[in-house]
């Protein structure tokens, strides 16, 4: 990756099975965060959605560094 240049991310094959796995496992974590009563930033939910979508896996997703503002109690 060059800097200064956007990331491009590939689709990784998975099943419906996995991505309902990975769509059912952000939900509950979103969840979590908003019984502690903050909301998750547009940056993250759009990084979340190219986790459940396939573009990047479980270590990327879980990479820290994401540019984003900080959690906003609701």
């Amino acid at each position: 990756m060059v800097r200064g240049q956007p990331r491009k991310f590939e689709l990784i094959a998975i099943t419906e099975a996995e991505k309902a796995r990975r769509r059912k496992a952000v939900d509950v974590a979103r969840g979590n965060i908003g019984l502690s009563g903050f909301k998750i930033s547009e940056a993250h939910e759009a990084h979340a959605q190219r986790y459940v979508d396939g573009e990047i896996d479980l270590a990327e997703f879980l990479k820290p560094g994401l540019p984003s503002s900080p959690a906003k109690r609701t």
